[in-house]
């Protein structure tokens, strides 16, 4: 688990504690781990996770002394509780009946988003505007009966932006519903803001407002569809199951059979079977369905592979813009990857299994010790090695964001950078009294980051805290002083300095990832690959535009790996007897694996370099892929057998790739990700060559105009010259379309000319949010705008449970205890299947069985 993820998972246990009598419950120790994906162990995580209980207000204790979560033996119970204090009593004064009293509150997952008069501030860039054009001449001029289609654009691009204003003008105003569908709870709360953020009476011209709801494990419950809501937005785990499913067909589905559209967010996780099974039964239940998916990296769809994402996306990609075409725009900075090198050896903080564990794809360092990871954060030769990097590239480098390893590294970064003279300041979720003394509260980081933004610090250093939703303009540089599995991460830190001129932010933008010596052991996610994969996917594989922009998607940690292995002696022996061509990879297999988990997904993009021996074993297997799947009784599309797939990965190794004329650059690693890969999408990773690439800024040839104050034949002679010497590059970048490089050449220049052009709306849409009897909310949610309601309920239940000796019965197993603390307050029939909060569908039961009971 990740930080967010712990936290969520400490949020629930704080919800199941408010439900339990005395706030408290007990638990056995090995199951306390398994809540927070542990297995054994970790103390870099246990103290994460203590933190994060802590900060919900909950305790852990330990009968038999102590309470280090080091010491406690895995089979022993703990006790979680609440802190003393936590809830203000209600007065015992009050004699309301809970069972006949009518109470409500308000819920932010659903209500209603008003249209705002006037016309929305934010207005669209033109592969915006194209985008929907194109949508709107596939689905609403041609109007076919079934729809499924692609729009690509870019990370940055504006993607949630653009779906969601076309769905506003041509869905939801003309009262046809929405299901949105998305992998992470950050991009339903996203996606629901956007639908806000563009409900104008210039977009949505009949309607004077539309009903929400977000549904998802943090969010609402499939259960309180309303044949009402205009617009679901919801995620894959909260509708693949039996239950979920058929409160959405009850519900909503069986009262819209006409038409509905389908969205899929990050559409490239379609290949999934949790979102084929429910794009699948959608389908059944609607009669008119239209399926658009948004992503930045498709994988191929050409019909010849017949790969589950064309089968999910027939009608194949409507629209697509490359990265390369925003950046020229100025709508996206242009990235400058950088490389210094810290020649530190890392490999000797770890012991084999602790790298065995990263290989297997655990985010950080920080999860794998502690210890480990502090003597790692305060090493005073990589930080002094970082903030030279600064000093000495500081005019150009300009506002740093520095991303770094955890909180130790953060502290001792900030010390060095202040003692060298730089403004900076650090911000991180919380610091431990043992480092510093102080906590830092919210108000005190909000105030560090507006300090920040406002110019007033030239370096702010921080701790995952500043990955998303947070406007910093101003950003010239990010430095990757932590490295990560998770691409994810990975593309969020990078976007915190790709906001172009145009959008306010700087021309270029540089990235600078700190590279450590790790001897050939661990491959960390590239930024520049990711930039890359994104910049190549919405050109042709024939293009000439295509093949220059394949360079980058060679990942630099990989041929960075074939450099140390040239350091070693052993190796250096064995490389030396290949031709010096044989050394150079002949391209790269690049995929991304989606790891699909219970409520969101994560992302593992893979790249396997090929060399000049690797190159035929590599086609021969996979043309082999189907035959070899059959043998060893494995299913496409299906998630797969971790043990077969080991043993396929075995016998792959000894057919095809133990006889090479060197194994130096083999790894078996690889393999076992591509029989993955092909598991769940029947697809053969893409191969690519490694080539030269060119680079465009638009940006230029509009600021040359604007200075020279060019008008009339001199601007029309300028730019008829500017396009007939790229030949070979604005040409083949705008399709040889000379009429849409001159359109969007003008709106550039007409951006710069009349900037006043973009007023700002004098109101803005207003959400009312849905007002919900508490009835049908959990204790918890009750808890939340009614404490002392909440403990009349359970006060009420357990006297009805009482016996005639003053002792409270479980409903089911007949157990009696005096102590409150020995039960737990349950529902009869569960709120996800219809039940209500009212004492009669209340019971009592011994919190053991009540875990034991679970959803039945």
């Amino acid at each position: 688990m990740d930080s967010n993820e712990i936290l969520a998972e400490a949020k629930k246990i704080r919800s199941e504690l408010l439900e339990h009598p005395n706030r408290q419950f007990r638990m056995k120790y090995r199951n306390f781990l398994l809540r927070f994906g542990l297995q054994r162990r970790m103390p870099a995580k246990l103290h994460e996770i203590y933190k994060k209980l802590k900060r919900q207000k909950v305790e852990i204790s330990f009968s038999e002394g102590g309470v280090s979560l080091l010491d406690i033996p895995f089979e022993k119970q703990i006790t979680l509780r609440l802190m003393v204090g936590t809830f203000a009593e209600p007065s015992l004064n009050e004699t309301t009946n809970p069972t006949t009293e009518t109470r409500s509150g308000k819920v932010g997952y659903a209500g209603t988003i008003n249209v705002a008069e006037g016309k929305c501030p934010k207005e669209l860039y033109p592969h915006q505007v194209k985008a929907m054009k194109e949508l709107e001449k596939r689905i609403v001029h041609e109007n076919p009966k079934t729809f499924a289609g692609l729009v690509v654009l870019p990370t940055g691009g504006g993607k949630t932006h653009t779906a969601s204003q076309w769905l506003v003008k041509h869905g939801l105003d003309q009262n046809r519903k929405v299901l949105w569908l998305a992998h992470r709870h950050a991009l339903l709360d996203q996606a629901q803001s956007s639908f806000a953020a563009n409900a104008y009476r210039n977009i949505a011209k009949t309607r004077e407002g539309f009903n929400f709801r977000i549904l998802s494990g943090v969010h609402d419950k499939p259960v309180h569809i309303r044949p009402t809501d205009d617009l679901l937005i919801a995620s894959t785990g909260s509708l693949s199951s039996e239950t979920g499913f058929e409160y959405l067909k009850k519900n909503w589905l069986s009262h819209h059979r006409d038409e509905l559209f389908l969205v899929v967010d990050e559409a490239h996780h379609a290949v999934a079977s949790s979102y084929r099974k429910i794009i699948d039964r959608v389908r059944k239940e609607v009669r008119n369905l239209r399926v658009i998916g948004l992503t930045a990296t498709p994988q191929r769809t050409a019909a010849n592979e017949q790969g589950w994402l064309k089968k999910v996306f027939p009608d194949d990609i409507v629209y697509s813009v490359s990265l390369r075409s925003l950046i020229s725009q100025g709508i996206l900075a242009e990235p400058i990857f950088e490389y210094p090198r810290t020649r530190i050896d890392m490999t000797q903080f770890f012991d084999e299994k602790e790298l065995a564990q990263l290989r297997r794809g655990f985010k950080d360092i920080d999860s794998i010790g502690e210890a480990t990871a502090k003597t790692i954060a305060e090493n005073k030769e990589r930080n002094s090695f970082i903030v030279r990097q600064y000093l000495d590239h500081r005019t150009r480098y300009r506002q740093t964001l520095v991303f770094a390893l955890n909180q130790d590294n953060a502290i001792a970064l900030n010390k060095i950078f202040r003692n060298a003279g730089v403004k900076s300041d650090y911000v991180i979720s919380s610091v431990r009294d043992a480092f510093t003394g102080v906590t830092l509260s919210p108000k005190e980081n909000e105030r560090k980051v507006r300090q920040f933004a406002e110019g007033g610090l030239d370096v702010l250093i921080n701790v995952n805290i500043l990955t998303e939703g947070t406007d910093l303009p101003a950003v010239q540089t990010v430095f990757l002083a932590r490295p990560t599995n998770s691409s994810i991460l990975m593309t969020q830190m990078i976007g915190r300095a790709l906001r172009g001129v145009k959008a306010g932010g700087t021309e270029r933008a540089y990235v600078v990832s700190f590279i450590d010596n790790w001897n050939d052991k661990i491959t960390w996610v590239n930024p520049e690959q990711l930039y890359c994969e994104e910049d190549s996917a919405a050109f042709p594989e024939n293009s000439s535009e295509y093949q220059k922009k394949l360079v980058r998607m060679i990942s630099i940690s990989k041929i960075e790996e074939f450099a140390e292995m040239m350091d070693d002696s052993l190796k250096g022996e064995e490389l030396a007897r290949l031709d010096f061509i044989q050394r150079v990879p002949v391209g790269i297999y690049s995929f991304t694996l989606l790891l699909e988990d219970a409520d969101e997904d994560d992302e593992k993009p893979c790249q396997i370099v090929v060399y000049d021996n690797l190159s035929a074993p590599y086609a021969r297997f996979l043309d082999d892929l189907p035959r070899l799947f059959k043998k060893h009784g494995l299913t496409v599309g299906v998630e797969p057998d971790p043990t077969k797939l080991n043993r396929l990965a075995d016998e792959v190794e000894k057919e095809y790739f133990s006889k090479t004329e060197s194994r130096t650059f083999f790894q078996r690693e690889d393999v076992r990700n591509v029989l993955e890969f092909f598991s769940r999408t029947g697809e053969k990773p893409a191969f690519f060559e490694f080539k030269d690439r060119e680079k465009f800024n638009l940006t230029n040839v509009a600021a040359s105009i604007y200075e020279q104050e060019l008008g009339g034949a001199r601007k029309t002679r300028f730019i008829q010259d500017v396009w007939e010497r790229e030949e070979n590059g604005w040409k083949a970048f705008f399709g040889f379309n000379q009429s849409f490089f001159v359109r969007a050449l003008n709106k550039e220049l007409e951006k710069l000319e009349f900037p006043e052009h973009f007023k700002k709306a004098e109101t803005a849409p207003r959400v009312a949010l849905e007002e919900r009897e508490f009835l049908r909310m959990s204790l918890a949610e009750i808890e939340q705008h009614n404490p002392e309601y909440a403990k009349k309920l359970r006060d009420q239940v357990f006297q009805d449970a009482m016996d005639d000796a003053g002792y409270f019965v479980c409903a089911q197993t007949g157990y009696r205890s005096k102590n409150r603390g020995h039960f737990h307050v349950d529902h009869r029939k569960p709120l996800s299947k219809g039940g209500k909060t009212l004492p009669q569908n209340l019971q009592l039961l011994k919190s053991s069985e009540n875990l034991r009971k679970g959803n039945r």
